[in-house]
């Protein structure tokens, strides 16, 4: 009885592993037809390497990698599980809201790559690091 009880779990583990693989290569797929198009989501993940995000429609999860971020050099808290740029201050942390841009989407590598959409134009000022408030321009009268 227990080396059927062993054998169970063991075909167990495998099944669901190959039901995991065939999820990602269908994601992979469906991603392949939306490279360069623009999607909203939520940061779901934090590491030292960069930000998953799962995308709103669809909850396909996908990489925004840490050299995709604006040009900054970010540190990774790993209690806090946030991103902060060094220089800007620019933070990312899970549950952010976020708009991205499909970069890449390998079928072979069941991997998916995104580049955040910048919010603002691109002469504007960098947005003030969380917790402090924004300058205000003296409106002219």
């Amino acid at each position: 009885m227990a080396a059927l009880s062993l054998q169970c779990s063991e075909r167990s583990r495998r099944a669901d592993e190959a039901s995991r693989e065939v999820d990602e290569r269908y994601r992979a797929a469906w991603m392949e037809q939306h490279v360069g198009g623009e999607f909203d989501g939520v940061v779901s993940g934090v590491t030292s390497f960069g930000l998953f995000v799962e995308l709103d429609d669809s909850k396909v999860n996908g990489l925004v990698h840490v050299t995709q971020l604006s040009n900054d050099f970010y540190h990774f808290d790993p209690i806090r599980k946030t991103l902060t740029g060094e220089r800007r201050g620019r933070e990312y942390r899970l549950g952010d809201r976020v708009r991205i841009v499909v970069l890449k989407a390998s079928l072979e590598e069941r991997k998916i790559d995104f580049r955040l959409v910048e919010e603002r134009d691109a002469g504007a000022p960098p947005p003030p690091p969380r917790g402090q408030p924004a300058k205000r321009k003296k409106a002219k009268y």
